[in-house]
């Protein structure tokens, strides 16, 4: 990966061993009643797009698995950490191949009191301390089997600046904000 332009955001996306930049192409912040809900559309230069909410993946493009469409409301980061328990929520979307719509992916979310392995190195840690919150998800896979997985994401100041989320079970991500 070569240097990085500065003044603009990026992500590292690890992608089964392969790494890939992404460059910020759109922000978008709507206020909402548990805080604001902030839409990233982060784009690769093999035409590869990934849409985030608040930091999670909704929608994803350009990839072997798609997530065509996203009607998810999570929790708020900052509602979590405040409220010390779990938080229950369903996510419901569509995906590509086979035509799958209405997905219902079942989670729980809940904050943690310590990293969930190996601390990535890299993260920003001035100013802010990082903690740590996990996704466990129960789905199916697209031969209707049962998938059940975690997912970890590493926050500061409320934003998501490293996560491990997958898409399917043979693409799993890790993402890694730089600046």
């Amino acid at each position: 990966l070569g240097p990085l332009v500065p003044g603009h955001e990026y992500l590292l996306a690890e992608v089964n061993g392969r790494q890939v930049i992404l460059a910020l192409g759109q922000r978008k912040t709507t206020p909402s009643a548990d805080g604001d809900v902030v839409d990233e559309y982060w784009y690769s230069a093999s035409r590869e797009m990934i849409h985030l909410r608040n930091g999670r993946l909704h929608v994803i493009m350009g990839m072997h698995t798609e997530w065509r469409d996203n009607r998810s409301t999570p929790p708020a980061w900052s509602a979590l950490q405040a409220q010390g328990q779990a938080a229950q929520w369903q996510r419901t979307r569509d995906e590509m191949p086979y035509y799958r719509f209405d997905i219902q992916d079942r989670i729980r979310t809940q904050a943690l009191a310590h990293p969930p392995g190996a601390v990535p190195e890299g993260l920003p840690t001035q100013g802010h301390a990082i903690r740590w919150a996990q996704d466990h998800i129960e789905t199916t896979t697209p031969k209707g089997y049962r998938w059940v997985y975690t997912q970890n994401f590493a926050l500061a100041a409320n934003q998501v600046v490293y996560s491990e989320q997958c898409i399917s079970p043979e693409l799993c991500l890790r993402l890694q904000r730089k600046y």
